[in-house]
């Protein structure tokens, strides 16, 4: 008796690890082909929930076979299961392929089940993707049968069994734990050089990933593992003289219970849910670098929450501070990610320029409004929207200062301050004070501070100490430091305080 006859007939049940990446589940499924394939299977069920890469085992199974729920064949008008003429049967394909949640949008579920047993009839190989939901139609069970969640399982089922349902069973709760390590191998390519993730190989585990490396090994932070392990996020041990790190994520299993109505995105590369709380307090914890913004920012969006006001405009940021207000400061953005209001302000022009953002500064003390980009089709795959500086500003009932017709077309005119240079105190030339006031009015308006393009502003400079010109003048000649404040009014109201710090330059 051959050898692949025997390994059929006593067949129960196989299961291979369910790999991430094309290439690996096309290489996965020649193997599969090779070792339980049979010339005289002729149905073949396939059982898994959406994204679990059924159609791309089925494509290395089965290489060459027309996919009619791709989106290259999503136009594959009639389905070609359901056009077998007898006349042309020598040039008819012998496989057939068909998604039954997909094409039951189109036909009736017991017309489906004809087709199929027509094909069947005829000689041909039909691969049915979920099969569990045609099975009761069709009056018996598939010659081989494969289910597709974090495992493959194959299994070659008798009278007595396993029913489609078992296998729905297993596969469908077993499926975000993938996901979750695809998305958690995805996360850690991102951090890693080009160099290494080229380098590196790819394996997988129970309820996990692997990611082995030949020569160039990464530097594993094991102080920043051991912080994360003291707040309990994470479990972790090093194996193999601190060459291996095996670490578990606590609570993954609470907090990643997936329910489709709490977890609407139509991606289909998984999901990492955590609570906002434990992710605001690992923003928080330290300075935070550029990928950090980008990801509170992310995790900080709210799109169509009427209790968020702007959020139907588009998805804005939010940092759930119980206002409903999405307007947020410099400085309380400089708080949170634990950098001077220069370097936020810095990091946001530049995610704007990327058109990572839509970044909205407002006039005053409001404040300035985040809005993500491309945050709509990256989610839930719809097309993205344009928001409105105006329209914002309507919703949020900020008053906003239009330029004049007449001015349109024009550039602003440079502005101008305000300049008196004291006759009894050292003090540079007018023109040197107007370029200096330029400079500032630069980086304070790069900061969110806007007063300094308002025409109503006035700006008062003062000796911080009740030094008298007497005193002053030798200390400047002395190179020691003198401090000035710096008021900035809206008419008579004072709106901003500044320290500057001035010293003289040495002479060469």
């Amino acid at each position: 008796m051959p050898y692949s006859v025997g390994l059929h007939k006593s067949l129960i049940e196989s299961s291979f690890f369910a790999p991430r990446g094309h290439s690996r589940i096309y290489n996965l499924g020649m193997q599969i082909a090779q070792l339980y394939l049979s010339p005289y299977d002729k149905l073949i069920g396939f059982i898994g929930d959406a994204g679990s890469g059924k159609s791309a085992l089925v494509k290395g199974m089965f290489p060459g076979v027309e996919l009619t729920n791709d989106d290259d064949g999503v136009n594959v008008r009639p389905l070609p299961l359901l056009d077998l003429d007898d006349s042309r049967s020598f040039y008819q394909p012998h496989t057939y392929h068909l998604d039954i949640r997909f094409e039951m949008g189109f036909t009736q579920p017991h017309v489906l089940a004809d087709a199929i047993i027509e094909a069947l009839a005829r000689g041909k190989r039909v691969l049915v993707e979920h099969f569990d939901l045609i099975y009761p139609l069709l009056h018996r069970n598939a010659d081989l049968m494969i289910g597709v969640g974090e495992q493959i399982i194959i299994s070659r089922p008798t009278i007595f069994g396993p029913e489609p349902v078992e296998f729905v069973n297993v596969v469908h709760s077993s499926l975000p734990y993938r996901l979750m390590a695809h998305t958690a191998e995805d996360l850690c390519e991102m951090h890693m050089s080009p160099e290494l993730v080229n380098s590196c190989v790819h394996d997988d585990v129970h309820h996990g990933f692997v990611l082995a490396f030949r020569e160039d090994h990464p530097e594993i932070d094991l102080a920043e593992l051991e912080r994360l392990q003291k707040q309990h996020l994470i479990s972790f041990q090093t194996l193999g003289h601190g060459n291996v790190v095996r670490y578990k994520i606590c609570d993954w299993a609470r907090h990643n219970t997936v329910l489709e109505y709490n977890a609407p995105c139509q991606k289909d590369t998984g999901f990492f849910f955590l609570p906002v709380s434990v992710a605001t307090d690992l923003i928080s914890s330290d300075r935070c670098s550029e990928m950090d913004i980008v990801l509170d920012l992310w995790v900080s969006a709210i799109y169509n929450d009427n209790q968020v006001q702007g959020s139907d405009l588009g998805p804005v940021v939010y940092f759930r501070n119980g206002t409903g207000n999405p307007l947020v400061t410099y400085t309380e953005l400089a708080a949170r990610w634990g950098l001077s209001r220069a370097t936020v302000g810095r990091v946001l022009k530049k995610l704007a320029a990327l058109d990572y953002i839509s970044l909205m500064s407002f006039p005053g003390r409001h404040g300035s409004v985040i809005y993500l980009q491309k945050y709509l089709s990256t989610m839930f795959e719809i097309s993205d929207v344009m928001v409105d500086k105006e329209e914002v500003a309507m919703t949020l009932n900020i008053r906003l200062e239009l330029p004049k017709e007449d001015s349109a077309g024009h550039d602003a005119p440079a502005l101008e301050h305000e300049v008196i240079v004291s006759d009894e105190l050292a003090s540079v030339s007018k023109s040197h004070i107007e370029i200096i006031l330029q400079k500032m009015a630069q980086i304070l308006m790069a900061q969110g501070i806007s007063c300094f393009g308002c025409p109503l502003s006035r700006y008062k400079l003062y000796p911080l100490s009740g030094d008298c010109r007497e005193d002053l003048l030798p200390r400047a000649r002395e190179r020691s430091l003198l401090r000035f404040g710096l008021a900035v009014l809206c008419g008579n109201k004072q709106v901003a305080t500044f320290e500057l710090t001035l010293s003289p330059s040495v002479e060469n």
